[in-house]
């Protein structure tokens, strides 16, 4: 409580007598006080001065305290400061009165000097206490202001470097793609030649390398879209087999090359998930291209549609290599998909972009090795639609 020399308390009462003695009793306390003998005269005296508290007689000629107390509390400046009646009326209807409409506490007539100073001093400590509030709300509001702009200053760079770097990467993408392609199409022709076996060996790894970086630049390019703040997806219901038939044939020069086949294991011919079809056929070609690729020729592809669960619809795809690399799995499952490991034959950016595209749909993916050494599993797993 701040020292009490520094509260000033009005004092309103008819009676010069009353003010004389209510003002002895608190003078004792270093309390600043002022009076007034009318309602209308304590108007004028608040509308020019700061009081910590009021003391107000009921029953007064003209204006009473009953209206004066309303007048004060319709006024903002003293909505919160306390106000005490003096009155010589203990009735419950006039008690009741007051603190409808807005009074504090009351004090009886003929005045007890202690419950008087007790009950002044307990009011002015808590308008202190409110006063302190207060400006400390006003600090944190404030405060919070302040920060709300500087998170607004901060997701604006934000976005301008999303932007930035997704104009990058599509930039180093376009500008990859360009001699990668030029490099693939020459020794394509090369391959053509007359050359010893050697050197055909050595022109396949150079277009396969040059195709996994062309493979690479469009998946850096993917995942950014898909980080990018404005990444807003195309929703739409969608018999899924027929995505997963166009996704088998995009693919079809890859099976031709392994001599592998497809098999289709469709429980559930009719499911259809709620998908951005773009994305779903980039997400589906990706994690066939990976089981192709690590599938021994001659082997089979399993892709299979199915219940999970009664809330979980299931696209899972199996193949006979040799499965993902144990370092692979273990920090897929510690949630660290992602720069530790494009060491992985790229299986990180690979990862990365499929498990993206299934957060855009409210998936999620599952991978594993099969018993026995009998190769992999990537499950794409969907959330079902609550019933309309």
């Amino acid at each position: 409580m701040k020292n009490q020399t520094n509260h000033k308390i009005l004092i309103v009462d008819d009676n010069p007598r009353n003010i004389q003695i209510v003002g002895n009793m608190l003078h004792e306390k270093d309390i600043q006080i002022a009076y007034a003998t009318d309602a209308s005269k304590a108007l004028q005296m608040t509308a020019v001065n700061r009081y910590d508290l009021f003391l107000l007689d009921i029953m007064m000629p003209g204006m009473d305290g009953f209206e004066l107390c309303r007048q004060l509390r319709s006024n903002k400046q003293h909505e919160h400061v306390p106000i005490i009646f003096l009155t010589a009326k203990t009735d419950s209807d006039s008690i009741i009165k007051g603190f409808s409409i807005g009074a504090n506490d009351y004090v009886t007539k003929p005045f007890n000097s202690a419950e008087l100073i007790a009950r002044v001093e307990t009011h002015l400590e808590l308008y202190d206490k409110t006063l302190q509030l207060n400006e400390f709300n006003k600090e944190l509001e404030n405060k919070v202001i302040e920060r709300t702009k500087q998170l607004a200053l901060a997701n604006q760079q934000l976005k301008r470097l999303e932007k930035a770097k997704s104009e990058f990467l599509a930039l180093m993408s376009h500008e990859l793609r360009n001699p990668l392609n030029g490099v693939i199409g020459l020794t394509g022709l090369l391959q053509k030649t007359e050359l010893s076996n050697e050197q055909q060996e050595y022109i396949g790894s150079l277009i396969e390398a040059a195709s996994r970086l062309s493979t690479f630049s469009e998946l850096a390019l993917l995942i950014t879209s898909l980080r990018s703040l404005n990444q807003e997806p195309d929703l739409y219901p969608t018999l899924i087999k027929y995505t997963i038939e166009v996704a088998i044939d995009n693919v079809s020069h890859n099976l031709k090359k392994q001599q592998l086949s497809i098999q289709k294991n469709f429980e559930t011919p009719e499911m259809q998930l709620l998908v951005d079809a773009h994305l779903m056929l980039r997400c589906l070609e990706m994690v066939i291209e990976n089981a192709i690729y690590h599938s021994p020729k001659g082997g089979i592809v399993t892709i299979s549609l199915l219940q999970e669960t009664e809330l979980l619809d299931c696209i899972c795809i199996s193949n006979q290599g040799k499965g993902f690399d144990e370092e692979v799995l273990q920090l897929f499952n510690d949630n660290k998909v992602g720069g530790q490991l494009l060491s992985n034959d790229g299986a990180g950016l690979l990862l990365a972009a499929i498990q993206l595209i299934m957060e855009v749909h409210n998936g999620f993916l599952q991978l594993f090795n099969n018993p026995e050494g009998e190769g992999a599993t990537v499950k794409l797993l969907f959330r079902k639609q609550p019933a309309k």
